[in-house]
């Protein structure tokens, strides 16, 4: 993806496939190919970005490239052994064929607060290990990066909230996003500043499906973050169309409840539960006969926004309204005359 240039440095486009095919459904325990600490293997501009209180880009260089020209059956073994490596039941790869159509960027909640247990306490057992919302995330992120690089020449690009941002990550063995991860999650939660950069920065032809993954209240308030989404969506901040996806890291209804109200006010933004949560949905209105994996909650999280497939997982039989006024989506057929709560962001 390109960007506009604010002062932030793009990072060299070269990045490697990586070892995909072995990767573990965990996701932790990575280790930079080099075999350096991976916190040597990042360098952080101490400048701001566009003076929105983003920090400038991640930049390193990459390992030589070693995926591009695949052919397309090998390329479609590969995305195939992925999922399977990540037990993915709900999509099989011809599945991932819609998201070609999109450049796909990622806004990533570094909190401190993603230094809690993902795994909510009703289902916590006394003295059990438990993952961080942290280490859920990176397991999450490194899975996504390597499916887009099946199809994605350009690769993902990261924007974190409190360490700055990544751009044409093609393999889960980066040293750029092994070293952000090294670091404990430490910050607030800028997510209207986030949108701002994403906005202001990405460029090309291609629509964007953003993924959001956060655990809390935006600063500033929640209106805020609204009006930004709003802008972005109705391309009042950016001449690209915009699809959003946003993933609660937490099941804390004091933490993310404000995210039920939004995947209400907006056409083309969709909310998604946090894992646990979802799974228990799932399997509790049998949608899906078997396990519902860590990897079926981001396929269909990924392909829901952009797949008529997937969005119709979420189909209950009542659609939402949208009043003419307010509703963020130009093709929606739904409008009634007076104005509904459902879209009162003014």
């Amino acid at each position: 993806m390109a960007y506009a240039s604010a002062g932030l440095g793009a990072a060299p486009r070269n990045g490697s496939m990586g070892n995909m095919g072995n990767m573990p459904s965990a996701g932790y325990g990575y280790a930079s190919p080099s075999g350096a600490p991976l916190g040597q293997s990042i360098v952080m501009s101490p400048s701001r970005s566009a003076g929105r209180g983003m920090p400038s880009a991640l930049q390193a260089p990459l390992a030589p490239a070693a995926g591009g020209g695949m052919p397309r059956a090998q390329r479609m073994q590969r995305l195939q052994r992925i999922l399977d490596s990540f037990e993915v039941s709900i999509a099989d790869a011809n599945d991932l064929a819609v998201l070609e159509d999109y450049e796909i960027v990622l806004i990533l909640d570094d909190s401190s607060s993603m230094n809690n247990s993902a795994k909510p306490a009703s289902q916590r057992r006394l003295y059990e290990e438990s993952a961080t919302r942290w280490d859920e995330l990176k397991s999450s992120v490194l899975l996504m990066i390597d499916l887009a690089a099946c199809f994605d020449e350009s690769g993902l690009d990261l924007f974190f909230l409190n360490r700055g941002h990544i751009d044409g990550v093609k393999s889960s063995q980066d040293p750029r996003v092994l070293g952000a991860f090294t670091q404990p999650a430490r910050g607030s939660t800028p997510l209207t500043e986030a949108l701002r950069t994403v906005a202001e920065h990405c460029q090309g032809e291609r629509p964007i499906l953003l993924m959001i993954f956060t655990d809390g209240e935006p600063n500033g308030g929640v209106r805020n973050f609204e009006k930004e989404l709003k802008r972005l969506v109705t391309k009042k901040s950016t001449n690209l169309s915009f699809r959003v996806q946003i993933m609660a890291c937490t099941a804390d209804e004091d933490a993310v409840g404000y995210l039920n109200d939004i995947d209400e006010k907006f056409g083309k933004v969709d909310v998604t539960d946090d894992y646990y949560s979802e799974m228990i949905e799932v399997l509790k209105k049998g949608r899906i006969k078997k396990t519902f994996s860590r990897g079926d909650w981001l396929m269909k999280a990924m392909l829901g926004p952009v797949s008529a497939k997937f969005d119709a997982w979420d189909e209950t039989g009542v659609k939402k309204k949208h009043c003419a006024k307010h509703c963020d989506d130009s093709d929606c057929s739904d409008h009634s005359d007076a104005e509904c709560g459902a879209c009162s962001i003014s």
